[in-house]
């Protein structure tokens, strides 16, 4: 649980349970993940440091309960770790046209 309280900043994304609906729920946690995805790519594209985990704090009660998430609604999909870097790496990048191949 000291992962989750000693870093800068936290975020839990969650999604919320449809029970009744196999494919809402499944349909809502599809997209959700895209969506904490994106966030983690933002995040990183701003200089901003992130980590997307989805241990077995996700799956802990004790994380519901720190967090205030009443797990019978909600499902943790993950947590973002975020904060400022003393440094970031320098990336270079391929042109895409060198891992690219056209079928035809």
């Amino acid at each position: 649980i000291n992962k989750i309280i000693s870093i800068p900043m936290l975020i839990a994304v969650t999604s919320r349970k449809s029970p009744d609906d196999d494919f809402r729920q499944k349909e809502d946690y599809a997209a959700t993940v895209c969506a904490l995805h994106n966030m983690v790519l933002s995040f990183w594209n701003n200089s901003i440091a992130s980590q997307w985990s989805t241990g077995s704090l996700t799956r802990d009660l004790e994380t519901y309960d720190i967090l205030s998430i009443n797990n019978a609604k909600e499902e943790i999909i993950g947590l973002i770790k975020i904060g400022y870097p003393e440094s970031l790496p320098n990336i270079t990048k391929l042109p895409v046209d060198e891992f690219t191949r056209y079928l035809e």
